[in-house]
């Protein structure tokens, strides 16, 4: 919701692009939600491996969204002051 906020509030006035590692995760994010739904139906062949690979990818989709906020927050704030952001 921060990266939705920030990119509606600064609609019109900058452009932050859309990165690589954001489309990633919006991919890890898509094929998690899909294992995880259909991990119960799939239960009793793969003996509850498939749950888990979905909970995997959830929690690296987590840490995708963390890099990738940062990322759009160090652009944001660099384009606004005209100053980079102390991020290496």
């Amino acid at each position: 919701l921060l990266i939705a906020g920030l990119r509606e509030s600064l609609a019109g006035k900058l452009v932050i692009p859309v990165t690589g590692l954001a489309k990633l995760k919006t991919a890890c994010q898509m094929v998690a939600i899909a294992v995880v739904l259909i991990a119960p139906a799939c239960a009793d062949q793969t003996g509850g491996n498939l749950a888990r690979a979905g909970e995997a990818l959830l929690w690296l989709a987590v840490a995708l969204t963390w890099m990738t906020a940062i990322g759009y927050i160090s652009g944001a704030w660099q384009q606004l002051t005209g100053r980079p952001s102390d991020r290496p």
